[in-house]
């Protein structure tokens, strides 16, 4: 009983080296029909669906896929109505309680008339109420092959896969869109709203328990004062001796009192100088008034700090005078440190009791309530820019914040000769303090005319092998990999010149995913287990 095993085993092996085919099916209608999928889409459901060819009176089970396209997640409760209406006559209405699996759902149905059908679908789930409609389900007529099927992508991305891992679509549409121009920016204070006192003499320093690193201090508040040495520590000298080492302190802090006089003065000319400037430029409408306010304010803060180091050189010179003559020379006064501004305590540079020296920095205050963001365009950039329209910032931990061209503060007229830039500015409204000074970003500026183009949304669009390209979802789980060209950007979409149709469903949310099932090795294996 060996042999002819032996021999059908050599002889199967002989066919397979001279090339035998296999016998044909006798029964080339037992083959197992070629299934029919459908999708639909709509402004909350997709619905992918499989079923066999449909013949009247056959029954025909159903794998439908529904995704809630707000979440781009399985509709996970029931239950779900599908309604079948022929062209004529009552219609057949299947409900299923509740899915096979999440998203799933196996109505099973057997359709009296021939003819084709139209399928509703009605979600009415507690978390969900929503209906799509397949406007036409053709019913076959003979072989199964000839059935119209959806067309399908070469790339096979599963709804198993598209539930599990972060995905979502959307479709390619027309947009309005300005150029953009991003340029590297930096949260910095505005001009004459920043203040640093120094200590106008030397001694011993002191500060309110009300002064805090944080707290807002008021324009004209003590933040702290300077309490000078005794002009002799030693009770064993005389009073000639006293005097002269007394005359000998009061030259040597005359002379840093003329110093920050003079200092005080060209810095109060330059502040001046400045609004003058800032006063023609308005009148030719050259720059906001805006501008002026700063030009203002910061000449206010210059005029306070010169009458401070003049007061402090004329009480030192009459304190001289009243030395040379052998009177008692005026008491060593306790010199107040006040707010030239209204601003943030930022920094607090000495130890209260602790002896400063004369120009030591003691405080800085910045008024944070309005900031200035300043970015460097480059100089090849300018000609794209006829007006600056607004701008679009983004920093680190915050979400975008769009301005307007009354926002801007300025464009610079020269380029830096190193950089090859000029300075951008505009003004950032800070009232909660949610913005913190130094804070690098992006600044996007928007220049030009506003165009309706067709444009996909920026986290569409990948860059593979110096190639252009997004990921277009055919069917429920076919998709495409098309090659596009680009125009016009800025941070939430692109132009697309080539590659897409108005309609096209683009990949948004998980395209690297379907970018990595493309080059899979080994297709996966296409169908569901209901």
């Amino acid at each position: 009983m060996r042999v002819p095993r032996i021999a059908s085993l050599v002889l199967g092996l002989m066919c397979c080296w001279i090339g035998c085919s296999a016998p044909e099916d006798p029964d080339p209608e037992s083959a197992e029909p070629e299934s029919v999928s459908v999708t639909v889409w709509n402004e909350q459901l997709e619905l992918f669906m499989e079923h066999p060819p449909l013949r009247p009176g056959v029954p025909a089970k159903f794998a439908v896929h529904l995704t809630d396209l707000s979440s781009f997640q399985p509709v996970r409760q029931g239950p779900v109505e599908f309604r079948f209406e022929p062209a004529s006559g009552p219609a057949e209405v299947v409900t299923v309680e509740d899915p096979l699996r999440a998203g799933i759902f196996g109505p099973e149905v057997t359709l009296s008339r021939g003819g084709p059908y139209r399928l509703v679908v009605d979600v009415r789930s507690p978390s969900l109420e929503a209906r799509v409609v397949v406007e036409e389900l053709v019913m076959a007529e003979g072989r199964s092959e000839a059935l119209p099927s959806d067309p399908g992508g070469s790339i096979s991305y599963l709804k198993e896969q598209q539930w599990q891992l972060p995905f979502a679509t959307a479709t390619a549409s027309r947009e309005p869109l300005q150029r953009s121009i991003p340029v590297p920016a930096t949260l910095v204070p505005r001009a004459g709203r920043e203040a640093v006192i120094i200590a106008p003499m030397a001694g011993r320093f002191g500060t309110s328990s009300e002064v805090r690193l944080g707290n807002r201090a008021r324009r004209g508040q003590v933040l702290g004062w300077i309490e000078p040495l005794p002009a002799d520590q030693s009770v064993t000298l005389g009073t000639r001796v006293q005097t002269a080492l007394s005359l000998a302190r009061l030259e040597d802090e005359m002379a840093r009192a003329e110093t920050a006089v003079v200092e005080a003065e060209q810095r109060l000319e330059l502040a001046r100088l400045e609004l003058e400037r800032t006063r023609r430029l308005l009148a030719m409408e050259a720059v906001p008034e805006k501008r002026l306010e700063q030009a203002e304010a910061e000449m206010t803060i210059r005029q306070k700090s010169l009458e401070t180091a003049v007061q402090i050189r004329d009480r030192l010179q009459e304190s001289r005078r009243r030395l040379q003559l052998g009177e008692k020379p005026l008491g060593d006064p306790i010199v107040e440190l006040q707010a030239p501004l209204g601003g943030t305590v930022v920094e607090i540079q000495a130890v209260p009791g602790s002896f400063v020296e004369a120009g030591a920095e003691l405080f800085r205050i910045i008024d944070l309530l309005v900031l200035w963001v300043s970015g460097r365009l480059l100089e090849k950039d300018l000609g794209q820019l006829e007006r600056i329209r607004g701008a679009r910032l983004e920093l680190t931990g915050h979400p975008p914040v769009e301005m307007n061209a009354s926002q801007l503060v300025t464009l610079g007229q020269t380029v830096d000769a190193t950089t090859r830039t000029v300075p951008v500015i505009f003004e950032l409204p800070n009232p909660e303090g949610r913005f913190r000074l130094g804070s690098l970003g992006r600044l996007s500026l928007r220049s030009g005319e506003v165009f309706q183009v067709l444009a996909a949304p920026r986290s569409a669009v990948l860059l593979e092998e110096d190639k252009t390209v997004v990921y277009v979802q055919v069917t429920g789980e076919s998709f495409e990999r098309r090659v596009v060209r680009t125009g016009i950007e800025n941070p939430d979409w692109v132009e697309i010149l080539e590659g897409l149709e108005p309609g096209d469903r683009i990949v948004t949310v998980g395209a690297y995913e379907v970018a990595l099932a493309s080059r899979s090795t080994q297709a996966p294996v296409h169908g569901h287990a209901h």
